[in-house]
């Protein structure tokens, strides 16, 4: 990670930083003393969140302006090096705000401010990079709906378009969040789009930021953040590569990396082998038979975790095998080309008939949490979910806690 001409070696060597309030845009050149402390993406923005905090103070409301969010990657991002396709997403999250002492605390102080962190995959990552920057950094509100375009080393800030809008019941609202994304990608072509959906538009504390159609910054109200600012979509594209101070070596032992997970994923003694065909969902059948805890029955939750075991009849409907069965072709993200975990879906009947992704694992089995055993309304579901910008996880066990 020694510094390049342009920058330094595995970054861009660029952050934007942009004022909503302002409607302003600063790109100065990377602290190099964070990078060499924190390295990736995680790191690097819980240090810049920590720094807004050290002067403004700890933040009681995380929808009030004074919340910052940051998106970006990291040094392996967009190289070679296999699976290096995830970006970092950082901000206060909405889920720790108390507005009052909560009972059973005696005189502790109620909980707020806990910076979060969430992780995505798919395109956008990536094209983020080529576009030139290694962090956007948000902060302030705008005083009506925008969105940025990042592209070729430059950020602007535009008002939104009134057809990524829509009314509902007398209220404007966003439209969902593949109409958000159809939109900006056929506007940009190339170019790769994150939204929030309705959901972060009314502020649900755990909505997501939404890109690739079904890829969320889940968990911690992204989405939410993004609409306390009036800010919709980010959408990005460009063709800078990334530097390396020694193409060659680099080049060999991404080479080397590739030809190991791949060997990996041939090997049915290797756990990594299940990826392709049946993706996260194996983990169904694992749970239930309770390999890790004995010959029957495990830890599949059932009724709000009441129960690890039920009738093995209604979990034929929710099995491992019943979501390979509706699986299409894959839906591969940048550099997975070996484990391939995620496939289309379709539906071809009924009322919840349609297409869309394979819900995965943890989504599945937080919807058995409340003794739902129908497939094909799991599959709506996850799919109605990033239409809207919900967290299929949070929104499981909240459904969870109200059936009881």
């Amino acid at each position: 990670m020694k510094s390049a001409s342009n920058g330094f070696y595995g970054y861009q060597g660029r952050w934007a930083w942009v004022d909503l309030t302002r409607g302003q845009v600063r790109v100065t050149l990377p602290s190099w003393e964070l990078y060499q402390k924190y390295i990736g993406g995680r790191g690097v923005q819980a240090a810049l969140l920590w720094e807004k905090i050290r002067d403004i103070g700890f933040l009681q409301d995380p929808l009030s302006s004074d919340n910052r969010v940051i998106i970006g990657n990291s040094p392996l991002n967009d190289t070679p090096v296999p699976t290096a396709g995830r970006g970092s997403c950082s901000f206060i999250s909405p889920l720790t705000y108390s507005p009052r002492p909560p009972a059973g605390l005696g005189q502790y102080p109620p909980l707020y401010g806990l910076i979060t962190h969430s992780s995505c995959g798919g395109h956008f990552p990536n094209r983020l990079k080529r576009a030139g920057f290694d962090q956007i950094i948000i902060d302030g509100r705008a005083n009506r709906p925008v969105r940025l375009v990042v592209a070729e080393g430059n950020v602007e800030i535009l008002e939104a378009e009134p057809d990524l809008f829509e009314e509902i019941n007398g209220q404007v609202v966003v439209r969902p969040t593949s109409a958000i994304i159809n939109y900006l990608e056929k506007k940009y072509p190339g170019s790769s789009t994150l939204c929030l959906g309705p959901a972060g538009w009314n502020l649900v504390p755990y909505a997501n930021l939404t890109t690739d159609y079904h890829r969320n910054f889940g968990r911690g109200g992204g989405g939410a953040v993004f609409g306390s600012k009036n800010l919709v979509a980010v959408t990005v594209w460009g063709n800078k590569p990334v530097r390396v101070f020694d193409p060659s070596k680099f080049t060999a032992l991404a080479r080397q990396l590739d030809e190991q997970i791949e060997a990996d994923v041939a090997d049915p003694q290797k756990t990594v082998s299940f990826r392709p065909e049946t993706g996260t969902t194996w983990w169904l059948d694992r749970a239930f038979r309770g390999d890790f805890e004995g010959d029957q029955g495990g830890y599949l939750p059932w009724h709000n975790f009441d129960e690890g075991y039920f009738d093995p009849a209604l979990y034929d409907r929710v099995s491992t095998a019943a979501f390979l069965a509706i699986a299409g072709r894959h839906q591969v993200s940048h550099r997975c080309r070996h484990i391939f975990c995620a496939r289309r879906a379709r539906v071809e009947s009924g009322r919840f008939r349609g297409e869309g992704v394979r819900p995965e694992f943890e989504t599945i089995a937080l919807w058995i949490n409340c003794c739902l055993v129908d497939r094909e309304a799991i599959f709506y579901l996850n799919k109605r979910a990033n239409e809207l910008g919900v967290d299929t996880m949070s929104f499981g066990s909240l459904t969870a806690t109200a059936m009881e």
